[in-house]
């Protein structure tokens, strides 16, 4: 199963950058600055140390700084949040980390622009998936993302 939110990419999608692209749209649509949108852009190609440092080298330190933020809370989220007995309880956690891990709200507004177009996907390919994968995304959207959203 797709068990970590940068994993989220429809199967049926070719090009991952079509849901990067959604997440540009969302981030549009909240009147976010150009940074934000670099950003929704860019983190989920960035796979390594070696293009973060093209990040950094091409974009600057402000927009590297939110993308390794936004690359640590995936890290966090997918080893505590999914891998963990209680996740009423970890999801709690996993918000806290969040928070304090982002430096910057704009990285929290990305992070839900994703898991919106993560969701929209979803639901417009709903029949792509198994039952329990959409269960997890909505299980996870509801106990870490919408309170966030709040």
């Amino acid at each position: 199963g797709e068990d970590s939110s940068r994993n989220h990419f429809p199967r049926h999608q070719r090009q991952p950058w079509n849901h990067t692209v959604g997440v540009a749209h969302v981030l549009a649509d909240l009147k976010l600055d150009v940074d934000s949108l670099a950003v929704g852009l860019l983190y989920h190609a960035v796979t390594n140390g070696a293009i973060l440092d093209l990040v950094e080298e091409e974009f600057g330190a402000a927009i590297c700084q939110m993308v390794e933020a936004i690359l640590e809370i995936d890290d966090h989220l997918h080893h505590q949040y999914h891998h963990q007995s209680s996740q009423q309880w970890q999801a709690e956690n996993c918000r806290k980390m969040m928070v304090s891990v982002a430096g910057d709200v704009r990285v929290i507004l990305v992070k839900l622009a994703d898991q919106t177009q993560i969701l929209r996907s979803l639901v417009e390919n709903a029949d792509l998936y198994q039952p329990e994968q959409l269960q997890d995304v909505a299980e996870e959207t509801i106990d870490i993302y919408a309170p966030l959203a709040e």
